[in-house]
């Protein structure tokens, strides 16, 4: 029987980065309809979004570990209860 190696196994062995390009990131964050460019951009600035690694002059490349953990960030975001805004103009009570 074949053994296998995992990174618990060898914590030498450098785990496969997987890098993706990026209209691979924009399809990736915005499903059926990608992210345009200038959001995605807007969204890095901001921290929304990885920002991507430069693998050569002219060529970035985003970390799809990068990506995967901010879309999870988002999701969690979402499914916390956000702090209540109070609705309308606040009213001033008039003692009598």
């Amino acid at each position: 029987m074949p053994s296998t190696t995992t990174l618990h196994d060898a914590p030498n062995i450098p785990a496969p980065i997987e890098l993706w390009e990026r209209n691979t990131v924009l399809k990736f964050f915005g499903g059926d309809k990608p992210l345009h460019i200038s959001t995605l951009y807007r969204g890095i600035g901001a921290g929304i979004y990885p920002k991507p690694v430069n693998t050569s002059g002219n060529t970035a490349r985003w970390l799809a570990h990068e990506c995967r953990t901010a879309l999870k960030r988002m999701i969690d975001a979402r499914d916390q209860p956000k702090p209540g805004k109070p609705r309308g103009r606040e009213r001033r009570r008039i003692d009598p």
